[in-house]
C-alpha cells in the first residue's frame, strides 16, 4: 500500500524494451505522483534529475569536492528546473522546492529509484495510483492533463474488518507488541489481558474520554532530532489539559534519554514501546491524533479511520502528504520549526511572507505548543471533523459497486487481456 519505488530496474528494463507486451507502474497517488514524474510545467522532478545531477559531478568546479550523493541530495533540494524556486501542482497550493527536504535525511537508493523508475515509467501503458477519486479528485485530474496512459485509481488496500467495529485488540493488529513500559501501573499484558498498547488507550478513554491521546510514530527507518523529539514529549507532559501518548521506537535511530524516560513513567501519562498495533491503535475511540512521518501507508491508515495526523516530514513523498492533509483536506496540522534539511529557507505557507523557519529549541516548543492547544480546541475539532468526512469517502468508495471496485474490475479486465496475448 502506498508509494512503491522501485529499485534497480536497469536489467529488468533492458529485458521490457525487447517485450511485445504492456507494461503497467505501480506509483504514489496524483499529487505525488506528478511531483515525481511529471513534466516539469507541472511541477514534476525526474525530467532532468539525472542529468542535472551528472553534471554537477561532472564539474570540478561544481562538484567542489562532494560525494555523489550529497550532490544527488542538494540537486533534489533545490534544482537550476526551477527559476524562481516555486514548485506549482495541481491539487497542492504552492511550496519552496526545497520545503521536498525538510530534514536532512537521504538514502542513496532514492536516486536508483529516479534513475531507473523514471525510463520504466515512460515505458509503461498505464499507472495504477492508490487513491481514492472523490478525496483527491484535483490531483487526479492534474495527472490526466498531462499523461496519456491508462490511470486506475485502486485506492488504499486494507485487510477485512478495518472499516468495522473492532471486537477486540488483536482484530486488526494480528500481532501483540512487546511490552516495553507502562504509564497507567505496573501490571503485565498476561494481568491485564490485553496489548499494553490497547489498555493504555481504555484506560485514556475512562479517565480523560474521546480524543485523548495521541499516538507518535516514525516506522522503522526514519527518526527525528532526539532533542526535538524530547521537547515534543516535554511540551504534550506539560499542557495543562491532560494529553496521553503511546510512542513507537522501531527505528535503529530512536534515542530517548533514561531520564526522559523515567520521566514519562512517573507522569502515568506516556507509553513507549518498540513496536504498536497501528491499525487497531486508529480504530481506537481515545486516540485523537497522530504525530506521524507521513510515510503513505501511515497517511492513508489513518485518514481511512478519520484520524487527524501531525506531520512530521523526512523526504520522498512524505513532505506532500503532510502539505496535502494540512492545507488541502484540512485534517492535520504540521510542524515547521523542526526542519533542519540542507537547504535553509523559509516555508511557503503561513501568510503573505511565508513562514521563517528559525528552529531553536523555543522556536520549536512554541509551535509544538500552539499546535497542540489548537488540537484540544476548535481548530482540532474541524479538523477531526473534515478527517472524518474523508473516512466516509474512503469508505464509501470501498463498498461494493463502488470507485475502487470499479477500477480494480477494469485492472482485471486489462490483466486478461494481457495474459491471453
Amino acid at each position: 500500500m502506498g508509494c512503491h519505488y522501485t529499485y534497480g530496474l536497469s536489467s529488468a528494463q533492458r529485458r521490457l524494451r525487447g517485450v511485445d507486451h504492456q507494461v503497467d507502474a505501480l506509483s504514489p497517488a496524483d499529487v505525488r505522483f506528478c511531483r515525481k514524474f511529471g513534466p516539469t510545467e507541472k511541477g514534476g522532478r525526474a525530467p532532468g534529475y539525472v542529468e542535472e545531477c551528472l553534471a554537477v559531478e561532472a564539474d570540478p568546479d561544481k562538484r567542489m569536492g562532494r560525494e555523489f550523493w550529497e550532490i544527488a541530495q542538494q540537486v533534489w533540494a533545490r534544482s537550476d528546473s526551477f527559476k524562481d524556486d516555486i514548485v506549482r501542482v495541481k491539487g497542492l497550493p504552492p511550496f519552496y522546492q526545497w520545503e521536498d527536504l525538510p530534514q536532512k535525511t537521504w538514502y542513496p537508493a532514492f536516486y536508483d529509484s529516479m534513475s531507473a523508475g523514471y525510463p520504466l515509467f515512460q515505458l509503461a501503458d498505464g499507472v495504477l495510483l492508490p487513491a481514492v477519486v472523490d478525496v483527491e479528485r484535483e490531483g487526479v485530474e492534474g495527472v490526466m492533463d498531462w499523461y496519456g496512459g491508462k490511470l486506475l485509481c485502486v485506492g488504499p488496500q486494507f485487510p477485512a474488518g478495518f472499516f468495522g467495529p473492532v471486537r477486540s485488540d488483536s482484530e486488526l493488529a494480528g500481532t501483540e507488541v512487546p511490552y516495553h513500559m507502562t504509564g497507567t501501573d505496573q501490571s503485565t499484558p498476561g494481568q491485564r489481558g490485553a496489548d499494553p498498547c490497547i489498555a493504555f488507550l481504555d484506560d485514556a478513554l475512562n479517565k480523560y474520554g474521546p480524543n485523548s491521546a495521541i499516538y507518535i510514530s516514525f516506522g522503522s527507518l526514519f527518526f527525528p532530532n532526539p532533542r526535538h523529539v524530547q521537547i515534543l514529549l516535554e511540551t504534550i507532559l506539560g499542557l495543562e489539559k491532560p494529553m496521553m501518548f503511546i510512542m513507537t521506537t522501531a527505528s535503529p535511530n530512536a534515542v530517548l534519554s533514561e531520564e526522559l524516560l523515567q520521566k514519562i513513567k512517573e507522569s502515568h501519562r506516556g507509553l513507549v514501546v518498540p513496536w504498536a498495533p497501528q491499525q487497531a491503535i486508529l480504530a481506537h475511540s481515545a486516540l485523537g491524533a497522530i504525530v506521524s512521518h507521513c510515510g503513505a501507508g501511515g497517511t492513508l491508515e489513518s485518514l481511512s479511520q478519520g484520524v487527524p495526523v501531525i506531520g512530521w516530514p523526512f523526504f520522498s513523498d512524505q513532505p506532500l502528504h503532510a502539505l496535502w492533509m494540512s492545507e488541502v483536506l484540512d485534517t492535520g496540522f504540521e510542524f515547521l520549526q523542526v526542519r533542519d534539511g540542507p537547504v535553509k529557507g523559509k516555508a511557503y505557507r503561513g501568510g503573505p511572507n511565508g513562514t521563517d523557519i528559525v528552529g531553536t529549541d523555543d522556536a520549536i516548543a512554541k509551535e509544538m505548543k500552539d499546535v497542540l492547544n489548537a488540537f484540544l480546541g476548535e481548530v482540532g475539532k474541524r479538523k477531526r471533523s473534515n478527517a472524518e468526512k474523508v473516512k466516509q469517502l474512503v469508505w464509501k468508495a470501498h463498498q461494493p459497486g463502488g470507485q475502487i471496485d470499479q477500477h480494480l474490475d477494469i485492472l482485471r479486465q486489462y490483466a486478461g487481456v494481457v495474459s491471453s496475448h
